[in-house]
């Protein structure tokens, strides 16, 4: 037997979001060279991507930040954390005390708040007064405006200190008129319109490529042309800087050769060696068109045309999410919702997609949820629906297959699925590759996780309407729905059909002289007896006070006395063991058909009738006896 592969836990956020995905590309990549597992937990939301705009709930705080609890410390060798990501920050700690319980290291990237074995951050400072000292040094500037990210956001105080540290060192005054906050996104517009109103700069530098893509836009409304009459610059080094007319002078931290270099430093770790306490992501200064120093040349297209085209116009996409929502009111299982989420993985470059679910949903699409008193985090046991897979698996084993033993190193990311304040289960990805499509991607499962939430919701909401509350069997309305589905199923796999009628006797005398609560305790006496006798898939229904109908379908000849039998058994067994001054009895009767293709459930049901009042009529004459059709 060959040496066992090491494998690597990560924890991120929005993974598929560019910065993240360059990071994990990189140790991907790595991983693969070193013949590593990769298994990436990533919940979807960022903090950075809505702050200052959205409060997120506990529950989406909890339901995102459940993936991460998924972890199996017995199964990975090192975790690496994308700390700054989480929308929860606290897990950071608290992957890393558990890293330290079981022995493993633990390397913490971008994220200096949180303390690891090794701190790998991003030189925002470094990066940032490398684009400033350029617009300075290179092209002589002096009115230079800043567009920040969030106020009191790290990454946004760390790059305007970086701003105004450049300029200080050049004898530059730093005016706060000349410094906006644009929170990472389209408020930098308003930004430059405010600028406008004042002198006109020479340059305004961005704390990030998509804010300098805005005030580009902005200022080519107002008749301004870059870079002939202002220069913008970025940071990032993102694809749409690249792509984007004219391309965008920008900063680029190494973020792919940072995570390759996190994998050199964990597989030292864990084969004993020692790895610095601090470790840092280089930067490079990309000069493009915005600043002048690359050559324009005219463009055949609108970027946000193309955009549009790539990023948000997917047909494919939006015809995909449009199945997706019309199937959760179409869907009878939840197998028909989770079809149609399976058959958009391709829309993601995903090799293989799983969904995982918790077993409270039950291990096929008719169950719904047993209990809604609190949140509910990960369970002991997972049903794992995929392309011919529908299998149950202990969750610390995360797939019901060794998946961390096969010819090849594994790449797999586990994300969550979760509905109000119930974590549903994860989905389980194969990636063909890793890019920053994260806009798609979040939407879809958030859509996907809607849909299956919504189908249990509304299963449980049609449950509690078609069940009796005091036995929790179906009541007239469960078997009204239910009965018919069941014979159509029974005719189109030749099954036999019984109907049993029971009811409980001397019920009003049990009300009459111990109580209604007396009478209660009968009831559901006899309903656990029903419960325990027939078989799982019957469908049993309290009619009426006392009264019971239960219908069977089965392959073989049933043997309904013996059913009759083990009611019998059952409640004298009731009987000896508790000591109340009654006794539950039940008469029962029942009606078998094997002709399914032709079966009327009211025929069948007046005929047990009349087999249970026969058989009621000579319990009262002092036989035991069933009476049977």
């Amino acid at each position: 037997m060959g040496k066992k592969r090491k494998t690597i836990a990560v924890c991120v956020t929005g993974y598929n979001w560019e910065r993240e995905s360059k990071i994990i590309e990189g140790i991907r990549a790595r991983c693969q060279a070193k013949d590593v597992n990769l298994l990436v937990f990533a919940s979807l939301f960022r903090t950075d991507d809505f702050q200052g705009s959205v409060s997120f709930s506990r529950n989406v705080i909890q339901g995102e930040s459940e993936i991460f609890r998924l972890v199996n410390y017995s199964l990975a060798d090192g975790v690496i954390v994308l700390g700054s990501s989480l929308i929860n920050p606290d897990y950071a700690d608290i992957v890393g005390r558990e890293c330290r319980n079981h022995g493993i290291p633990f390397i913490n990237i971008d994220d200096e708040r949180h303390k690891a074995d090794c701190n790998i951050d991003v030189s925002y400072d470094e990066s940032m007064e490398k684009v400033i000292e350029h617009l300075v040094t290179v092209h002589g500037l002096r009115r230079i405006n800043f567009i920040s990210g969030f106020p009191g956001n790290p990454e946004s105080e760390i790059r305007l200190a970086a701003y105004k540290s450049v300029l200080t060192r050049h004898g530059i005054p730093v005016e706060e008129r000349r410094i906006g906050y644009g929170e990472f996104w389209s408020k930098a517009s308003d930004c430059a319109a405010k600028f406008l109103e004042d002198e006109l700069p020479q340059a305004i530098a961005c704390a990030n490529d998509t804010m300098a893509i805005f005030v580009i836009d902005y200022l080519r409304k107002r008749g301004y042309n870059v870079p002939e009459d202002l220069i913008v610059t970025g940071y990032d080094g993102t694809v749409d800087a690249d792509e984007y007319y004219p391309s965008i002078t920008t900063v680029h931290p190494c973020y792919e050769t940072g995570g390759a270099e996190a994998v050199d430093l964990m597989l030292r770790m864990i084969a004993g060696g020692k790895a610095p306490e601090k470790a840092f992501i280089r930067s490079e200064l990309l000069c493009r068109q915005s600043c002048g120093c690359e050559k324009m040349e005219s463009a055949e297209y609108s970027f946000f045309d193309l955009k549009y085209r790539y990023d948000f116009g997917t047909k494919d996409f939006m015809n995909a999410a449009i199945c997706l929502n019309l199937s959760v009111s179409n869907a009878y299982s939840a197998d028909e919702i989770i079809e149609t989420a399976l058959n958009a993985a391709g829309l993601f470059g995903l090799k293989k997609m799983c969904i995982c679910l918790t077993t409270e949903l039950g291990t096929s699409g008719e169950f719904f949820y047993s209990d809604r008193k609190s949140y509910n985090g990960i369970s002991g046991r997972m049903v794992c629906r995929g392309k011919g897979i529908n299998e149950v698996f202990e969750t610390s084993r995360l797939l019901p297959w060794n998946f961390l033993e096969e010819e090849s190193p594994c790449f797999t990311a586990f994300c969550p699925v979760y509905y109000g304040d119930k974590f549903l289960g994860y989905t389980a990805i194969f990636p063909g590759y890793v890019y920053g499509n994260g806009n798609l991607y979040l939407v879809w499962m958030q859509l996907m996780s809607n849909a299956i939430g919504n189908f249990y919701m509304r299963k449980e909401l049609e449950e509690l309407y078609i069940k009796d509350p005091l036995t929790n069997l179906y009541n007239r309305r469960g078997m009204d729905a239910l009965f018919p589905a069941e014979i159509r199923n029974a005719a189109e796999k030749r099954l036999t059909v019984s109907v049993f009628c029971a009811d409980i006797d001397n019920l009003k005398l049990i009300n009459d002289s111990c109580g209604h609560e007396a009478g209660d305790v009968a009831i559901r006496t006899a309903a656990d007896a029903i419960r325990s006798v027939f078989p799982p898939d019957a469908v049993s229904v309290r009619t009426g006070g006392d009264e019971f109908c239960i219908l069977v379908c089965s392959a073989e000849k049933p043997d309904n006395d013996a059913y009759i039998r083990s009611l019998d058994e059952f409640l004298c067994a009731c009987n000896k063991k508790a000591s109340r001054p009654f006794e539950i009895l039940c008469s029962c009767g029942y009606s078998s058909s094997a002709d399914s293709g032709n079966i009327s459930v009211e025929a069948l049901k007046n005929e047990a009738d009349m087999a249970l009042y026969r058989n009621k009529a000579e319990r009262k004459a002092g036989s035991s006896s069933a009476i049977r059709n």
